[in-house]
């Protein structure tokens, strides 16, 4: 759902560089989850306020720079149950992860097997058969089609 950044000013907040569109629907999910050396902490914002592209959050039980270091550059994920249900024709990027990507001439390209955001739109990263990774934009005139089992792309790569 997100990313922390680094701490902001001495009363722990946090820029929070969130992944929903518009930035602010993030605080519409509670609670957070953050894994911090393989341990799951629960978080709850308290406050936040919007900057340009990214929120400055206060967490619940944070007071101090100190005790919101230890989020810098972890990822917020919430449960799915906090989620709600996509609309018809629309999906959830983690829905995604494991489908077969396959380009206009009808070519496999690989298995989708990461998002990552470059500030601009999404990347697909795509695993082929020789275990290289493709990078391919995950926009509106690269992707024609998302089924059950695939996602097609107007996309050449050399195979």
């Amino acid at each position: 759902m997100g990313r922390f950044g680094r701490p902001i000013g001495l009363r722990g907040e946090i820029k929070l560089y969130s992944f929903s569109d518009p930035i602010k629907n993030i605080l519409e999910y509670s609670p957070w989850y953050t894994l911090i050396n393989n341990q799951t902490f629960t978080l709850e914002p308290k406050t936040a306020h919007e900057r340009e592209n990214f929120l400055v959050v206060c967490l619940k039980d944070v007071l101090d720079r100190t005790s919101v270091e230890k989020y810098v550059n972890k990822e917020i994920f919430v449960s799915r149950q906090s989620l709600p249900t996509p609309e018809e024709g629309q999906f959830y990027l983690c829905d995604l992860i494991g489908k077969k990507v396959i380009n206009q001439e009808g070519d496999v390209l690989g298995t989708l097997t990461e998002f990552q955001h470059n500030n601009a739109h999404y990347l697909m990263y795509v695993e082929n058969e020789h275990k290289k990774t493709i990078l391919i934009p995950y926009t509106k005139e690269v992707i024609t089609e998302i089924n059950e089992d695939s996602i097609k792309v107007d996309w050449y790569h050399e195979i």
